[in-house]
């Protein structure tokens, strides 16, 4: 083969090379499987799912899940629920809350499936919820000597606000009665103002699977040291958001914001002295 006979097959073959990656590359994604070829199934995180990764809900709302497949056709899902007396799933992915409990959306392809926790609480707890997000999206500063005020919270203040707060359109309800309504009882109050209006979940932690959105829970931090004046020594209050999630507000130096708090088993945090549901 001649020098330039040698160019032109080596050019050949570079063009070649060139094209199959381009083929490659230009491949659509919903083609590319896993590593071991199996399709994969991701929730796509719309805004009903995206604060916890999962689904809070009430009696009768219909929900939207999407789901990104990737190495098969999205058409082949089928839907399915745990529990079609909690939620029913259509063929296209609507959930519908039927009744307060928990249970699971699974979306299926082959062997592949993706759950997808349903918590169906009651329409003012699922509110309150809501609030409780909204404030968490807010420029809102932790003080106790400005706890009412607007863009200020305490730990017991944002429990309290995220159900009654009339400056902000809440009117859910007042924890404490008419007095909760402009002053918002602190931690130990609440709970024994819930107790005694048989709105009690359990006097100390419990199960994920006995909590629904919603729920109000008290803690003996000692934070401060042991408050023997204190109910059940509670100085600390936040509610349960879904999904093993609890949100509260904490600071130091009279600063901070509210954030999230990761409890995974609330079976064997010895800190929980009462759990309370303001909304059944």
């Amino acid at each position: 083969m001649n020098q330039r006979s040698f160019a032109f097959t080596a050019t050949i073959a570079t063009f070649c090379t060139c094209l199959v990656l381009a083929l490659a590359l230009a491949m659509p994604a919903a083609a590319q499987a896993d590593e071991w070829g199996q399709p994969t199934i991701r929730l796509k995180m719309t805004t009903d799912v995206k604060n916890t990764k999962s689904l809070t809900t009430y009696p009768g709302k219909k929900t939207m899940l999407r789901v990104k497949v990737t190495g098969a056709d999205a058409s082949e899902v089928v839907w399915s629920s745990t529990n079609k007396k909690i939620a029913t799933v259509s063929k296209a992915g609507k959930v519908t809350a039927r009744a307060k409990g928990r249970c699971y959306v699974k979306a299926t392809i082959g062997d592949v499936t993706r759950k997808v926790l349903v918590e169906v609480t009651s329409p003012e707890a699922y509110q309150a919820v809501q609030n409780a997000f909204a404030d968490k999206k807010t420029n809102i500063a932790y003080s106790q000597a400005k706890r009412m005020k607007t863009y200020y919270r305490d730990c017991s203040s944002f429990v309290s606000r995220c159900y009654w707060d009339s400056k902000l359109g809440r009117r859910i309800f007042a924890i404490g009665g008419s007095e909760g309504k402009s002053w918002a009882y602190p931690a130990a109050e609440q709970a024994i103002w819930l107790n005694e209006k048989g709105k009690r979940v359990a006097w100390r932690a419990c199960s994920v699977k006995k909590l629904r959105p919603g729920d109000t829970l008290y803690f003996e931090t000692d934070y401060a040291g042991r408050d023997a004046t204190q109910w059940r020594y509670i100085d600390h209050a936040a509610m349960y958001v879904g999904n093993g999630y609890v949100m509260d507000t904490g600071g130091s130096g009279g600063l901070g914001i509210i954030g999230f708090r990761w409890c995974k088993y609330y079976s064997t945090d010895t800190s929980i002295k009462f759990i309370g549901r303001p909304c059944p």
